[in-house]
């Protein structure tokens, strides 16, 4: 499936009602067809209108300041033991770019423990799984 079908039949129809409660990545696929701004998707002739979210959407836990303040390794050191709290803390840290090997590879380690198996913290896995999405692939202005 090309990226103009997930996004125009795909997508929607998970979301149904524009919706923004299904956490699923799209900025990937809003770039493979060239939109790349805020200002690229309102004006886009497809009629694509998926809610986008914003920085607040894949931030659901609350984390100490300390916490919010970790590196990406040492958020993942610190709760190796309990990984899910490191996927729902992920979203609230300052990832920089040379970091998104990292994150990406975090993901993959956990999916199948978090998402395939099904786990009471899927959902801060879809939230990260977005989070990277948007990080890796979106923009961020006026969202």
């Amino acid at each position: 499936m090309d990226a103009v079908q997930v996004l125009t039949k795909s997508i929607p129809n998970i979301r149904r009602g524009g919706q923004k409660t299904s956490f699923l990545p799209i900025y990937k696929y809003l770039s493979k067809i060239g939109i790349n701004s805020k200002a690229d998707y309102d004006n886009n002739q497809l009629g694509i209108n998926i809610p986008l979210f914003s920085l607040k959407d894949f931030q659901s836990y609350n984390f100490s300041i300390e916490d919010k303040q970790l590196s990406l390794d040492e958020a993942i050191k610190k709760y190796k033991e309990h990984e899910w709290k490191a996927i729902a803390l992920i979203p609230y840290l300052n990832i920089q770019e040379d970091e998104m090997d990292t994150l990406r590879d975090f993901i993959k380690l956990f999916f199948n423990k978090y998402l395939i198996k099904r786990s009471n913290y899927s959902t801060h896995m879809r939230r990260l799984i977005c989070f990277y999405d948007w990080k890796r692939y979106g923009w961020y202005d006026s969202i």
